[in-house]
């Protein structure tokens, strides 16, 4: 045979065996998981119709939305579109960023051995597969969401409506426009979803009718005004002529007042502008003994530098620094302060609050896409430290909350440590690190104290101050809640120090809420719907914290449904959030202006606001504690911009990945994605029961599992919260040293004397002088456990008079305590 014929015979048996090789290569593909993305403005019946065809074809299936609105075709947030999924009895359902990335739902699974379908409309699709990453769905999935995801495109599902295909401008229509009738909408709604609920009837409608509003009313201006309709059609024209101008050397467009008062002083022609429209300026917001007032705009106080962009606010992109988003200059800061204090102090003294300022808070502060921070039952508070290890990597252990339910601050709004927030990135926490040590802490919001009193709920109804105690005097908007006279005799036995602190409370805030007018009472608490949470502070009743004045401190109002549960939206469905935030200051700024604000023992106040000024050892201190973040970012070879969480979910990953490797078993892929959304989402929906039924033929894990599960999981959380706890507890010990205006100034040395004496009282106890030899064992290990934790972050040389303080960052209310915790713990041990 020819040589050349030998060598083609064997180029195809090698080529045949090769592709053949490929063909059959097992996927490595364990799941695959359905998303169904869209805007869902709303979710009507063929939706849902749609969802229940895909979930039947993958191992898991999810509704992907975001939160994003707009006034012409998306009104409903979330929220809203959660509500409607849930009542078709759809429970996944998630909210996303981007619908067609779904990161949030994607992010806890193996980006290698999990594929993700997205279901989509043809025009979605056929705008995401001219890209490489996305590939039609076959039926058979050979990539990991890492590398790429699969397309589906939605069915079309027929519904008619009042003999019409419905569609989602058709819903919208059906249920907003005026030309329909409230009985032919019902008629309507009940088509279009296929069940009738009256909450979300009304909700919808009052939406939808909104768009139609805003229509007619632009329709109604144009026939009035017929000359302005031209100029509207060609607005598109006349918007890109502006952005064009600053490339014509126009640049003042876009500088504000900057750009105008380019010489001379801005009071000059203040004072001019005023006089041509015939007003007189009567004095200046900025500037004492006119420090300050004769300046001009772009250099006020100390500051000169490039010209701010287009207020006395720090202006511009978010989270981007150039010169003209001037976001961390401190003059420009107090510029904006004077006038922001000064304004709120108008409105509430009116009775009036803020609704918004026009979103000029954005530029340094991102939308809560959460909402308010809750505090969860996974809070690590209580450590122990370890000698022998790297200081980061050791220290005080936490204990877990068990279960119960910690408000602070009441709808003033659930706060919470840095380091329980995990969808923080690293980037974040160490602008809180910048911030608390720059003194900037008040960017987006005053610092205030966090107080060490007692708690009481009270509100106004049927023309008497009326308190709560328990879940039962919320319902029914406070109709079975005590009055003064009841409070009083709940009281009665209890020691004379908290029965007279207390009940004095509720009879000075009757008689200072007595006279205020009916429309200011009905404001705050809406007639027992909303109750005002505050704290009671007096010497009689202290806990750690020394106190030397009587004062009741006002936290914010939280309103209430007839069953006594919390609510955030009123009876119309507008969300009141900040309402209730705001009650705290505007209820206070009432009172103050008919001085009913100091009563027979106690002084009425909002939330006291404390002074932070920049650390003398900023530099050192940033640098020390940037460290530490980069040193845990670098751990499992995360970035800046990466969630804290994604530190969290890497950890519980290792933990299992080594234990499989000691064992020489595997984790089954569902069980094992099953431990981390249970361990390290604590995502309890995954049942223990179920998991250790799927690990019947891995005999080792599933008793290593159970082993701890048992014993193990508050061990192996608190060593995994550690490392953040240690950077933002010692931190706390350190900033708390710099700051003004705590209400027990002066208290340091009390405490250090008390925990130093209550120490002592502890260590010389015998345990055959206590009841309990088990408890007082615990006892006994909780208190070295704290004076470890002590230790750590600083020792007795760094307590604070305080608790710590509270401040916002991008909308979330978050506390920054020292030593607070450890003591607090030691001196409750054997204390009652």
């Amino acid at each position: 045979m020819n040589p050349i014929d030998n060598k083609s015979s064997y180029v195809c048996k090698l080529t045949e065996y090769m592709v053949n090789d490929i063909l059959t290569e097992e996927s490595s593909i364990q799941k695959v998981i359905g998303i169904y993305s869209g805007r869902f403005q709303p979710a009507g019946l063929h939706h849902y119709k749609t969802y229940k065809w895909f979930e039947k074809q993958f191992d898991e299936a999810w509704v992907a939305t975001s939160d994003k609105t707009n006034s012409i075709d998306s009104p409903l947030d979330y929220n809203a579109k959660k509500l409607i999924w849930a009542k078709h009895g759809v429970r996944n359902i998630s909210k996303v960023k981007n619908p067609y990335k779904a990161e949030e739902i994607l992010k806890r699974h193996d980006e290698k051995t999990t594929s993700a379908v997205f279901l989509v409309g043809k025009k979605d699709a056929d705008r995401l597969s001219k890209g490489k990453f996305f590939r039609p769905w076959e039926g058979k999935a050979e990539v990991g969401y890492r590398d790429g995801a699969y397309l589906m495109i939605a069915p079309h599902v027929s519904i008619k409506v009042l003999g019409k295909e419905v569609s989602g401008t058709r819903i919208r229509e059906l249920l907003g426009k005026t030309t329909f009738d409230q009985d032919t909408k019902k008629t309507a709604f009940k088509e279009l979803f296929g069940w009738y609920d009256e909450k979300i009837f009304k909700y919808l409608t009052k939406k939808f009718g909104t768009l139609f509003e805003n229509e007619e009313i632009f329709e109604n201006f144009l026939n009035e005004y017929p000359k302005f309709e031209k100029l509207v059609e060609t607005l598109p024209s006349i918007l890109n002529e502006i952005s064009s101008i600053s490339s014509q050397g126009k640049s003042m467009v876009d500088d504000g007042p900057s750009g105008f008062y380019t010489s001379g002083n801005y009071r000059k022609f203040a004072n001019n502008d005023a006089t041509d429209i015939g007003y007189d300026v009567l004095n200046y917001l900025l500037g004492k003994n006119n420090v300050g007032q004769d300046r001009d705009y772009r250099h006020f106080g100390e500051y000169s530098g490039p010209v701010p962009a287009v207020s006395y606010y720090p202006a511009g992109a978010i989270d981007v620094g150039s010169p003209t988003n001037q976001i961390n200059i401190e003059e420009t800061l107090k510029a904006y302060n004077a006038w922001f204090n000064f304004i709120k102090e108008v409105a509430e003294t009116a009775g009036f609050k803020l609704v918004d300022f026009i979103g000029a808070e954005d530029s340094i502060r991102k939308k809560d896409e959460q909402g308010d921070e809750n505090l969860k039952t996974d809070n690590v508070i209580d450590i122990e430290k370890n000698e022998k290890q790297d200081k980061i990597k050791i220290g005080v252990h936490g204990q877990v909350s068990e279960g119960k339910l910690l408000s602070e601050g009441g709808a003033a709004g659930h706060m919470s440590h840095p380091f329980d927030d995990k969808d923080l990135t690293f980037a974040d926490l160490k602008e809180m690190i910048r911030r608390s040590l720059a003194g900037e802490l008040n960017v987006e919001k005053e610092v205030t104290e966090k107080l060490d009193g007692q708690n009481l709920m009270f509100s106004w109804k049927d023309g008497k101050l009326v308190s709560a105690r328990n879940q039962g005097h919320l319902k029914n908007a406070g109709a079975a809640a005590p009055d003064v006279t009841q409070f009083e005799n709940i009281f009665a036995d209890r020691p004379e120090n908290i029965r007279d602190a207390f009940v004095s409370a509720v009879k000075d805030l009757e008689s200072a809420i007595s006279k205020l007018s009916d429309a200011q009472k009905n404001k705050v608490f809406k007639e027992g719907e909303r109750f005002m949470n505050i704290e009671v502070m007096t010497p009689a009743t202290q806990n750690v914290i020394p106190q030397n004045v009587d004062m009741l401190v006002f936290h914010g109002t939280q309103a209430y449904n007839s069953a006594g549960k919390p609510v955030s939206e009123d009876s119309d469905g507008n969300d009141i959030t900040s309402e209730l935030k705001d009650s705290a200051r505007m209820l206070s700024g009432m009172l103050k202006q008919i001085n009913a604000d100091v009563q027979s023992r106690y002084s009425l106040n909002a939330p006291i606001v404390v002074e932070l000024p920049k650390s003398k050892t900023f530099g050192d201190s940033f640098k020390k504690y940037s460290a530490m973040i980069d040193k845990l970012k670098k751990e499992f070879k995360l970035k800046d911009n990466d969630k804290v969480m994604k530190y969290h979910d890497a950890w519980w990953r290792n933990l299992l990945n080594k234990q499989q490797s000691k064992l020489k078993e595997i984790f089954p892929a569902k069980v094992y994605e099953a431990l981390i959304g249970r361990w390290a989402y604590n995502d309890k929906s995954n049942k223990i029961t179920t998991i250790k039924k799927e690990l019947s033929e891995q005999p080792k894990l599933l008793a290593w599992v159970t082993k701890f599960e048992k014993e193990d999981t508050v061990k192996q959380f608190e060593a995994n919260m550690w490392p953040f706890q240690f950077i933002f507890l010692k931190l706390g010990a350190e900033v708390l040293q710099n700051v003004k205006g705590f209400v027990a100034a002066g208290g340091s040395d009390d405490i250090a004397k008390a925990l130093d004496a209550h120490t002592k009282t502890l260590k010389a106890k015998k345990i055959s002088s206590v009841e309990s030899p088990d408890k007082f064992k615990k006892d006994i290990a909780k208190l070295f456990k704290n004076l470890d934790r002590l230790t750590a972050i600083g020792g007795a040389k760094v307590i604070a008079p305080s608790e710590g303080v509270v401040f916002q960052y991008k909308g979330g209310t978050y506390k920054l305590t020292g030593t607070f915790a450890p003591i607090n713990q030691i001196m409750g041990i054997m204390r009652f």
